[in-house]
């Protein structure tokens, strides 16, 4: 699996994104049906199944986020227990669209095929983000 910038323009499929270290996370994974959001000590990303936002739903100030995002950053939250802090994401602004070949987002080995691609792309791109903050343990 590969995340090429000829999928930058697919109107739906699988949005994969990686997310600042600096934030503070809930210490364990989270899967939903249609998203996975993976935290280990080298990388923290999430994974997302997407579709086209009709024109009635579309906001320029959500522009860089899509609403399946928004419903498993909240569940993120959510799932932290009463009393055991808070959560503070920071995802990369740019997510990498890949085509659904109908994955199972709640499969370990799938999540770990996303994990490899979406570093191999992380690695390869020159991108002065992350020369701005902390990169992941995984980029070195």
């Amino acid at each position: 699996m590969d995340i090429t910038d000829d999928n930058r323009n697919i109107k739906d499929g699988i949005l994969i994104r990686s997310y600042i270290p600096l934030g503070f996370y809930p210490k364990k994974a989270l899967n939903l049906s249609n998203s996975a959001f993976v935290i280990d000590n080298h990388l923290i990303f999430s994974v997302v199944r997407f579709e086209a936002v009709e024109l009635e739903n579309y906001y320029i100030e959500r522009e860089w986020i899509i609403p399946e995002e928004i419903r498993l950053l909240s569940a993120s939250a959510l799932a932290v227990e009463d009393d055991n802090g808070k959560v503070y994401a920071y995802p990369h602004p740019v997510g990498f669209k890949i085509k659904d070949e109908g994955y199972d987002l709640s499969d370990k080995d799938t999540l770990k095929e996303f994990r490899k691609a979406l570093l191999k792309r992380l690695k390869n791109e020159d991108n002065r983000f992350w020369q701005t903050v902390d990169p992941p343990p995984a980029l070195g």
